[in-house]
């Protein structure tokens, strides 16, 4: 009986363990029942603003979508949630910081009690446009033979925005810059290279006077409610 009592309490140790997997809910795939309902298009992220994604509740327990921002080999995550929430409005990357400007398709990787179903993909229609300004110079060197130089930067914009360019003397104190040049940028499809000239001159006619600068693009989007900035290159300016 000595040998045998260890042997019992095994074969015991065994069918509770397996009696208590009998009790455990099954593991659903959920990937095959997930779609955005929302958005339906291609929608815009304005920096300060958040784009809401939208999906029919499926309440698998320990089922998550871990949602990410596609734009060739650059993948932003941008927050992960429960499939059975419905609902999350995506603002900035994980990270915290402003999602870069680009246009991104919507991917869906799934985890949790979904761990082994395949990404869902928003498709080619359902696209976000991260607004923003990325200048092509890290630094500018502008003498006034030179003038008017062309700078140049790319714009991303679904809907139209209002651009200022301006020479900025001291970047953290506002009031003293100076503004050099306005476009309007239009709602396009894609991202656009654009150049804004340089002469030396304010728009209003009045000289620069020679010094360091930051050339800095001010944004004025959704008719002048939101207003940000973006940095540009220094600019080293020689009358």
């Amino acid at each position: 009986m000595g040998r045998l009592a260890p042997l019992l309490a095994l074969i015991s140790a065994t069918l509770a363990a397996l009696a208590a997997c009998e009790s455990v809910d099954p593991c659903y795939e959920v990937a095959g029942a997930f779609a955005l309902t929302r958005p339906t298009g291609a929608s815009e992220l304005v920096p300060g603003e958040s784009v809401r994604f939208e999906w029919e509740p499926i309440d698998v327990p320990g089922a998550v979508v871990a949602f990410v921002l596609v734009d060739d080999d650059v993948r932003i995550p941008v927050g992960t949630v429960e499939t059975g929430v419905g609902v999350h409005d995506v603002q900035t990357a994980d990270s915290g910081q402003p999602v870069p400007m680009g246009v991104y398709r919507i991917q869906g990787v799934f985890g949790g009690c979904a761990l082994s179903a395949p990404p869902y993909d928003g498709g080619a229609t359902r696209l976000v446009f991260a607004q923003g300004v990325t200048f092509a110079d890290a630094s500018l060197t502008i003498t006034g033979a030179q003038t008017p130089r062309d700078l140049e930067l790319t714009t991303v914009a679904l809907s139209t925005v209002e651009l200022e360019l301006l020479a900025d003397p001291t970047p953290g104190a506002d009031g003293d810059e100076l503004l050099f040049a306005t476009g309007a940028v239009p709602g396009e499809l894609v991202a656009m290279t654009r150049r804004y000239a340089f002469t030396g001159m304010t728009t209003t006619g009045a000289a620069i006077p020679g010094g360091t600068y930051r050339v800095v693009a001010r944004v004025r989007a959704r008719d002048g409610a939101v207003v940000y900035d973006v940095p540009g290159p220094q600019l080293t300016w020689s009358p």
